[in-house]
């Protein structure tokens, strides 16, 4: 008999984005480990928590933190969710918790960022883009106030999966996960399709992220 094993997930940039997605991935499971810096004392000491207006409130405590990459197991899936200028900055993070074929998931503001970061990973690395509809801001050090929505659409943009039932096969995958974990993403086949049919923003006066549907042109 074939046994399953769950993937292990890294949430590199455990904001409001990174640590919404991996508190509800690590109720729903999933094996979790954060990436912290400034607040790895306090998440480490206390946990995350949401203050959830849809799912009410969502504790994780202990939480798996660590303040350096090194120190991070090797994961199967990592979503990433720090600011896009710190990219650069963010790759030999990427390269030491990335396992061998890991799937790599931008769930960062702005158009493009794939592009930019594909050249800075090895061909053996899956780059996938996660457009959040999503409205969350971080209140404090771990906690987390989420308002509304949380849907995922995913779309594969490169790597090592040459033809297109490979890459809707992994992108299905990514479904799954946040499928366990209470949402029904649809997944699209391109991130190029992906970003043609939807816009994205954020709200100066709450710091809270959304996105919309701009829907399909006749």
């Amino acid at each position: 008999m074939e046994t399953k094993t769950t993937p292990r997930i890294g949430i590199l940039g455990s904001g409001a984005i990174g640590g919404f997605y991996g508190v509800m991935l690590a109720n729903a499971g999933f094996d979790l480990h954060f990436l912290l810096r400034s607040e790895y004392d306090e998440v480490r000491e206390r946990g995350f928590r949401i203050d959830s207006a849809v799912h009410g409130p969502r504790v994780l405590q202990p939480a798996q933190v660590y303040r350096d990459a090194a120190q991070m197991p090797a994961c199967d899936w990592l979503l990433v969710g720090t600011k896009t200028t710190a990219n650069a900055e963010l790759v030999p993070s990427i390269l030491r918790v990335a396992a061998n074929g890991a799937k790599v998931v931008l769930m960062q503001n702005g158009l493009g960022v794939e592009d930019a970061l594909r050249p800075h990973l090895p061909p053996s690395l899956h780059l996938l883009g996660g457009l959040c509809f999503i409205c969350v801001q971080r209140r404090a050090p771990g906690v987390i106030e989420h308002q509304a929505l949380g849907a995922v659409n995913l779309a594969y943009h490169s790597g090592p999966a040459l033809d297109d039932a490979s890459r809707q096969a992994l992108v299905e995958e990514g479904a799954a996960l946040f499928r366990a974990a209470g949402w029904t993403p649809p997944p699209w086949p391109t991130c190029i399709r992906r970003v043609g049919r939807n816009w994205c923003g954020t709200c100066p006066t709450t710091g809270s992220r959304y996105c919309s549907a701009a829907g399909p042109r006749p």
